[in-house]
């Protein structure tokens, strides 16, 4: 029994250590959070990437190309924040 529990001990510091390497704060709890939101948003992704045709059925070609259409005007939008943001910080910077 002492052998499983060292070996456990083994991996639990093994992992530890990997949380710290690649932690933002001493503790690693935003790299474990990162993590954690990571595989979260890749598993919804793959899910919705699974049930892509049913929910194309529901939708409708129409209803595809709306959301299609939607989903482009929050990336143009997401884009155009991110390039305000950059020369606002350029400007104030300078």
């Amino acid at each position: 029994e002492e052998g499983d529990d060292a070996g456990l001990e083994t991996i639990e510091g093994e992992a530890g250590k990997l949380i710290d390497a690649l932690a933002l704060g001493p503790d690693g709890k935003a790299a474990a959070v990162t993590a954690l939101v990571t595989m979260g948003l890749l598993g919804f992704s793959m899910i919705a990437l699974r049930f892509s045709g049913l929910v194309q059925k529901i939708v409708r070609p129409t209803g595809v190309i709306l959301l299609a259409r939607v989903a482009g005007m929050i990336l143009a939008a997401v884009a155009v924040q991110m390039i305000a943001d950059s020369v606002t910080a350029f400007v104030n910077a300078g």
